[in-house]
């Protein structure tokens, strides 16, 4: 198989570093002066076990690509830029290549599927900070246990070859990866313990916001049963346990893709996490103020161009009463 890995950044750069160095065929689809750094001077992959230049074949566009029956396409691109490289696939790519939904949300498999027939989720978790360009940072160690979680599956559920294969390749290249059943559950599972990420971007760390925390999940929580929706805490739990951590002199891991967004002057993907469960309580007649809110404020940071740290966690807290 070729790995097409389409989004460059910290988890589509950790991905497609790994599988190069254990000699996958890997293409990075990029933009901006990540691309033209990764283009002209290689991709500078940082881990616990070392500094690795790579020479990783990367373009912009998917125009770019002679696509062929071994390609597997990865998204590792936030959900908010998800249906634009959807459409620049469409027409390019044949609608039977194998899309992966590399990402945070449920939402991405949903649009997959409305323009291809092989859709399938990854849920993941991979420590990894970009915040320069041509650099990514895997704060891991293949000696501490496994490079990250890519558990994937068909989506809505089931496994198949195809799944297989991709799982065995990632194995190959350091992480923890299994064929999943029931792979929007673990998703689903993935985007309750995501609702506190925007409010690292949001707040930044200089203060606790574990009570914030608890009332985003917990209404996230309240949410989901009462549309029906089932997560696995458990299963979660005991795949963290795999994770080789490592500390990286001088690099510390600073914190979530929102809070390194928002640091470099992006957007985050707020309404797909916190506005996820804003929606689905929408439809199912209950309230999610505490999200609502969270997803709120996160645009207000992106739009006014703010930086983490200019409204408190308890600050939130006294709006929310």
């Amino acid at each position: 198989m070729r790995y097409i890995i389409y989004g460059a950044g910290a988890i589509g750069g950790a991905i497609g570093a790994s599988l190069f160095r254990s000699g996958f065929d890997v293409v990075l689809i990029g933009r901006g002066r990540h691309l033209e750094t990764i283009q002209s001077e290689g991709l500078k992959y940082i881990s616990g076990d070392g500094i690795h230049v790579l020479g990783i074949p990367a373009v912009s566009h998917p125009k770019e690509i002679q696509f062929t029956d071994q390609d597997v396409v990865i998204l590792t691109m936030k959900s908010q830029d998800t249906q634009d490289a959807l459409n620049a696939l469409a027409g390019l790519a044949p609608n039977s290549i194998p899309i992966v939904c590399g990402q945070n949300g449920v939402i991405n498999e949903k649009w997959a599927s409305e323009l291809f027939t092989r859709v399938y989720g990854m849920v993941l978790l991979i420590p990894a900070t970009f915040l320069v360009p041509g650099e990514v940072i895997h704060h891991v160690s293949a000696s501490n246990g496994s490079l990250g979680i890519l558990d994937s599956g068909k989506y809505p559920q089931g496994t198949d070859d195809t799944v297989s294969k991709i799982c065995s390749d990632l194995e190959n290249s350091g992480f923890s990866a299994a064929p999943h059943q029931n792979i929007m559950e673990a998703k689903y599972t993935k985007l309750i313990t995501n609702l506190n990420n925007a409010v690292g971007a949001i707040c930044g760390f200089d203060n606790d916001s574990s009570q914030l925390a608890k009332v985003l999940i917990s209404e996230g929580e309240t949410v989901l049963r009462a549309a029906d929706i089932s997560v696995n805490y458990e299963e979660q739990k005991q795949k963290y346990t795999l994770l080789g951590r490592a500390e990286i002199d001088g690099m510390p891991r600073g914190g979530s893709s929102s809070w390194q967004s928002v640091v470099r002057g992006g957007n985050i993907e707020a309404d797909f996490l916190n506005g996820e469960i804003v929606e689905i309580a929408q439809k199912s007649k209950t309230a999610a103020p505490a999200n609502k809110l969270i997803q709120e404020l996160a645009r207000q940071t992106v739009s006014e161009g703010k930086q983490p740290g200019w409204i408190t966690p308890t600050e939130i807290l006294l709006r929310l009463d």
